[in-house]
């Protein structure tokens, strides 16, 4: 094992990852669900330094039904 990455939101509910993967610098990107600052999950991904598993972005983006969205895929 190289590195452990644990990633939880402020507010610390419901995150879940449902989708990895790598690019040809070894950067790992994930896909899943997190809540940023709504009562409601929205889709994430995360873009994590290969070398060490320090995040290098996450970005979230909410649907339009404002329901609980995913990130299946990456």
């Amino acid at each position: 094992m190289l590195w452990i990455q644990h990633f939880a939101s402020p507010e610390g509910l419901d995150e879940a990852v449902f989708a990895v993967a790598h690019d040809d610098q070894d950067d790992v990107y994930v896909a899943g669900r997190a809540c940023n600052g709504s009562t409601d999950a929205q889709m994430m991904a995360m873009k994590l330094d290969g070398i060490d598993g320090d995040v290098v972005w996450t970005d979230y983006h909410p649907g339009s039904a404002g329901m609980e969205d995913l990130a299946w895929d990456v």
